[in-house]
């Protein structure tokens, strides 16, 4: 991922302008990180694989649906498009993210915490370069001529990241995995929640805020229900999450009917016009018409459609969209990359995904329905479930996805077993 940001040439000073200006220059030493990684996968995850599938033959096991369904996915999304789609191409490239996931899921079954403690701390330090570029290449991390909404502040943060929209989820997926495996020490936890809250604040991806601050009230009442289920109640007893969800409601009702007799009402809505936020809601940042496009696009090949070679360099200067990298809708990118196959074969993802997430709520305390929560708004405007490559921020937070779904087995009882003395509260819970 830091090779991504620091062996590619880049300048953020003219990105108001629009994409095209900022597409990076990927040198030679960055390809051939790239493709020895790459080979790197392939080499350990093959033998891997066949050792997996000798083992479930000798002794006679069948297939999880969890692993049939991902293999769906991968197969739908990209090999039967690349084959049979409106302009047919394969890539091998593709594959990678599916190699990435299937053998996650098959090797993290006895001890998901490692990965998850891994993936933790892999994007931290990601972010920790990344806000030192601040100071060593402004022009590289930070994109000048942004409205958004810290006021007097007109710049957004990239990091060393694709997009600001890339590396904001990244801080909150930090967030969440910091709350589910705390670090050892106060201070080194404190550290983490100030430099992933700093980038989330700084990124101003509203998507991510918005995943944030409500996957953090979902941990929140998940606490508060897992301390009260060990308290005696009354008969008449109000759960503390409902109480704190009126409270809020009513406050927040409360100080809209003071802001508007006070008439600051109409001042925060011209407020909100002047930097542009209802022109975007209206338009959805110019997403309209990339989804239009898309739309097209599938009523051309209902079945397959385009193929994987939507939306590259020479599809987009067709249509005059330069600036449209995917459909920005993760929904409308399946239909019109993979046709009704490659959709069918997303939805079933997503509700193995919701299933698990739900079995997992109690032993993770709310946070496999916070990560679920933080991909579901992406899907809304970005395409998280289509991972360009493995070295990304949508991979890890797939990565962490998928070894959370080991929890759902997890019996209920370890719940209640003490975990002050581990890294991670749900270490060890099978044992």
């Amino acid at each position: 991922m830091c090779a991504s940001g620091l062996l590619n040439a880049r300048n953020l000073q003219y990105a108001s302008l629009g994409a095209g200006f900022i597409e990076s220059e990927s040198s030679s030493v960055f390809l051939w990180v790239s493709r020895l990684t790459s080979l790197v996968l392939v080499a350990v995850t093959i033998p891997y694989f066949i050792v997996k599938a000798f083992k479930q033959l000798s002794f006679q096991s069948r297939i999880s649906w969890p692993l049939f369904i991902m293999a769906f996915f991968g197969f739908a999304s990209f090999l039967l498009p690349g084959f049979f789609g409106t302009v047919p191409y394969f890539d091998h490239r593709s594959l990678y993210p599916f190699i990435v996931m299937i053998a996650v899921y098959l090797a993290a079954e006895r001890n998901p915490n490692e990965t998850l403690i891994a993936v933790k701390w892999s994007v931290v330090i990601f972010l920790i370069v990344s806000l030192a570029f601040i100071a060593v290449d402004y022009s590289r991390v930070m994109a000048p001529g942004y409205r958004g909404w810290i006021p007097g502040f007109s710049s957004r943060f990239w990091g060393l990241a694709p997009h600001a929209n890339a590396i904001g989820p990244m801080a909150a997926l930090v967030i969440f995995l910091e709350i589910l495996c705390p670090s050892s020490y106060k201070l080194v936890r404190l550290g983490v929640f100030v430099c992933a809250s700093a980038v989330l604040i700084l990124a101003q991806s509203k998507t991510a805020i918005g995943a944030s601050i409500i996957g953090l009230l979902i941990i929140l009442y998940a606490k508060i229900e897992h301390r009260k289920s060990n308290e005696p109640r009354a008969d008449f007893y109000l759960h503390g999450g409902h109480l704190l969800l009126l409270v809020a409601a009513s406050a927040g009702t409360a100080a809209i009917l003071v802001l508007a007799n006070l008439g600051l009402l109409d001042k925060l809505l011209s407020r909100l016009d002047s930097i542009g936020v209802t022109s975007s809601v209206q338009s959805m940042s110019g997403r309209t018409i990339i989804w239009e496009a898309a739309w097209r696009e599938y009523l051309n090949n209902p079945l397959f459609g385009y193929g994987p070679t939507l939306w590259d360099d020479a599809y987009r200067r067709s249509i005059g969209l330069n600036y449209a990298f995917h459909a920005h809708n993760q929904i409308l990118q399946t239909m019109a990359a993979s046709g009704t196959t490659g959709l069918i074969a997303l939805l079933a993802f997503l509700f193995l995904a919701l299933v698990r997430a739900l079995q997992a709520y109690r032993i993770t305390h709310g946070v496999s329905i916070a990560i679920l929560v933080l991909i579901g708004f992406r899907v809304m405007t970005e395409v998280p479930l289509n991972p360009v490559g493995i070295g990304n921020g949508e991979m890890l937070s797939i990565v962490a996805m998928i070894c959370i779904w080991h929890h759902a087995r997890i019996p209920k009882r370890t719940i209640q077993e003490p975990s002050t003395k581990i890294p991670c509260p749900l270490q060890n819970s099978r044992s």
